[in-house]
């Protein structure tokens, strides 16, 4: 006992000792838990390089319809690796079955339409999908490139047609009459764009994603290494709870000590009632003290 006879430094150095290796075990836990779940994301951009390379190698779709197939994976293997990185659960479903429904999103129906043809974004090609299956209940996605030249002129008010550029009014016109034909008809972007499922760029796409990946999982160990590390709140914690560790077993010491006198707690008298708040309040403050002290010379 270094401060004062109501402070038990080795009970003190214990207790801090205790709670800085828990939050240090906690730090590594949440470390390893996120490298697992960047090792699971790499895997998954691993089966997707053999679908996509599956797809190449028997020429499925032909050179005009690959992309489409390539689309597909890419969207459903690459949403999927970066849920699991970032501790999501993958929801993406690939049907590839060529039925109405390309791919689920948990429950959500998908259809895929990544095309240049067909129109302006290719809205022929999501028009005679929606009129072969009437009963379709689920969205479609269009590549994100073209899926942001939707958006624009979609959000150009009819006032404003007149300021456009013939090849957009034209486009604008087309949107107008789409909208109003199919008006419960949802389209969505992509996470890719268009040139990123072609054949020659789809392993590029699978390379970028594996870089992402990893800065995303290097970025969350970062933040659970600051979260973790000693901080004078943290400190101010780990005093505060010695602090109250001390007072809790002074108190007890002493109603031990007084109990072997044969005076129990409902017979203190006034001067016993008042030595019992002196111990706790040196005990307690000496206990932050010591506490802290020890905090810091444990992590500086």
């Amino acid at each position: 006992m270094r401060n004062n006879e109501f402070v038990d430094e080795g009970l003190i150095r214990e207790v801090v000792g205790c709670l800085n290796e828990s939050r240090t075990l906690l730090r590594d836990s949440k470390i390893d838990e996120q490298s697992s779940r960047e090792q699971l994301a790499h895997r998954e951009l691993e089966e997707m390089r053999a679908s996509c390379a599956e797809v190449i190698s028997t020429n499925r779709g032909g050179d005009k319809g690959m992309h489409g197939f390539l689309g597909e994976r890419a969207e459903c293997y690459l949403n999927n690796a970066i849920a699991i990185v970032t501790g999501d659960n993958p929801i993406y479903f690939l049907c590839d079955n060529n039925g109405m429904t390309d791919y689920y999103y948990g429950d959500l129906p998908i259809q895929q339409k990544a095309c240049k043809t067909g129109g302006f974004c290719g809205l022929n090609h999501i028009k005679e999908h929606a009129d072969r299956y009437p009963k379709y209940n689920g969205i479609y996605q269009i590549p994100l490139d073209i899926y942001s030249e939707y958006r624009r002129l979609l959000n150009v008010p009819r006032e404003e047609v007149n300021r456009l550029s013939s090849r957009d009014k034209k486009n604008w016109f087309e949107l107008e009459e789409f909208r109003n034909k199919y008006p419960n008809i949802v389209i969505e972007p992509m996470i890719v764009n268009y040139s990123d499922i072609q054949k020659n760029n789809i392993y590029l796409t699978i390379g970028r994603y594996e870089d992402k990946i990893s800065s995303i999982s290097n970025e969350r160990c970062l933040q659970i290494e600051r979260k973790y590390r000693p901080s004078v709140k943290d400190g101010v914690q780990v005093a505060t709870a010695a602090g109250v560790i001390s007072a809790g077993s002074s108190i007890w010491n002493y109603a031990v000590n007084q109990y072997k006198h044969g005076k129990l707690p409902w017979r203190y008298t006034k001067e016993d009632w008042m030595k019992l708040v002196e111990i706790s309040f040196v005990s307690f403050s000496g206990g932050v003290v010591s506490g802290g002290c020890d905090y810091l010379n444990l992590n500086i």
